[in-house]
């Protein structure tokens, strides 16, 4: 009886073996088909050479940017989209990187920032299209929705030198999480600026270094009971 039991155990023991290799295996078979669809993604916007062996300028000004959606960043930057938009503008439309909670007020931009966001949407499209066409998870239109307008005019209205007070009192939004993704928005404007450095666009670096200025001041960059460590 003993035997028997210590054969069932062993027998029980190899196959547990046998369907973690079989789930080890699957896993890394899923992962490279995964590795194998993005390194397609980045091919076809530029990042990376045709073998793979190879950064481009593209990819290195990706490799800047780690606070936000560098694929959209990147392509925005290389699509000179941000050449013809104010230093306001340019944070503005950055700010529709950062999540914050949902807000119940009807966004409605004047049509200097509509045009601005409706760029942004068509290049993350185009970029959730491509995905889907090499076989990466991904529903496009949920894709898009991801960059939302929440911050735009509070944003706008911020680095125009519109009061803090004034700006909370038209909308929803609790101040804490203004604050929060003010300071998260100005990291991502420097890594823009960083970026724009790499490719050699010192016009879009500036503009980018001074839309830092623009967000850091006042009760933003203040110490602040809204903010932790």
């Amino acid at each position: 009886q003993i035997k028997m039991f210590e054969k069932k155990a062993m027998l029980l023991s190899q196959i547990k073996e046998k369907a973690q290799e079989k789930v080890s295996g699957s896993l890394v078979r899923q992962f490279n088909h995964e590795l194998k669809n993005r390194s397609k993604v980045l091919k076809r916007l530029g990042h990376i050479s045709e073998d793979g062996a190879q950064v481009l300028l593209k990819g290195r000004a990706a490799c800047e940017v780690d606070t936000a959606d560098e694929l959209l960043v990147t392509e925005l930057m290389f699509n000179n989209a941000f050449s013809s938009l104010t230093v306001p503008q340019l944070v503005a439309v950055m700010s529709c990187f950062m999540k914050v909670e949902k807000s119940q007020d009807q966004v409605h931009l004047k049509q200097v920032l509509a045009a601005p966001l409706c760029m942004l949407q068509e290049a993350a499209r185009m970029i959730g299209e491509i995905q889907l066409e090499n076989k990466v998870e991904i529903v496009v239109d949920d894709y898009v929705d991801s960059f939302q307008p929440t911050l735009m005019d509070i944003v706008f209205k911020w680095c125009n030198g519109v009061s803090f007070l004034e700006i909370t009192s038209q909308t929803d939004l609790f101040e804490g999480s203004i604050i929060r993704a003010m300071r998260r928005l100005s990291e991502l404007v420097s890594q823009l600026a960083l970026a724009a450095g790499v490719v050699g666009n010192e016009e879009l670096k500036t503009k980018a270094n001074k839309g830092v200025e623009a967000l850091t001041k006042g009760i933003v960059f203040a110490a602040s009971l809204y903010v932790s460590d």
